[in-house]
């Protein structure tokens, strides 16, 4: 059976809680500034996430290969190591966003989780640059193609909601499974894997 995984930090329920406040105020910013608000699916909260690896389909008997992996990655890593939330944006261009997220400021243990992720892995499962995520929180998904010259002055202009971006703790990586349900994918963890141990 094929099995649609990713690696990924999940945020701890007080994160999870600025997350979603950082996306109700791009969510109303959007509405007021350029009656998009509808244009767009919101990412449920239960569903927040940072992506760091996507492996695609994987046959389910390459687990244990998988799994053994992703522990010799993890061991030598210094944790937890704190992560910092600190701007929007959008993919795949400014002007025509698909993805809304949230990103963090450069991080040297995240770096060096990601480098450690891609020489274990990229070798047994070929994964090129193009898997490797770009660190990000997904905050919402476009409905539709379209093209918003102005955007890039209004995620300039956006700021943040007052005292937020939190510092996160990351302990643990997840290997996690996508499922396509009636109302999108849904995500579960498949294994957790402590940092550092």
């Amino acid at each position: 059976m094929l099995l649609r995984l990713f690696l990924a930090l999940n945020p701890s329920p007080e994160v999870r809680e600025q997350l979603t406040l950082a996306q109700t105020h791009l969510r109303m910013a959007l509405g007021e500034a350029l009656d998009l608000q509808v244009a767009f699916r919101w990412t449920r909260p239960a569903q927040f996430h940072l992506t760091l690896l996507f492996l695609g389909n994987v046959l389910d008997d390459q687990l244990p290969v998988l799994i053994r992996a992703v522990q010799e990655a993890t061991t030598p890593v210094q944790a937890p190591f704190s992560l910092r939330l600190d701007r929007y944006g959008c993919f795949p261009a400014v002007s025509r966003p698909r993805v809304f997220w949230l990103g963090i400021q450069p991080s040297s243990p995240l770096s060096e989780l990601q480098h450690r992720l891609a020489a274990g892995l990229a070798p047994k499962f070929g994964l090129d640059a193009r898997d490797f995520a770009y660190p990000h929180v997904t905050l919402a998904r476009s409905r539709t193609e379209r093209s918003l010259p102005h955007l890039q002055d209004f995620l300039r202009g956006l700021g943040s909601p007052e005292g937020f971006y939190p510092i996160w703790e990351a302990q643990r990586l997840s290997l996690m499974r996508s499922v396509l349900g009636a109302k999108g994918s849904e995500y579960e963890s498949v294994q957790e894997f402590p940092l550092g141990s």
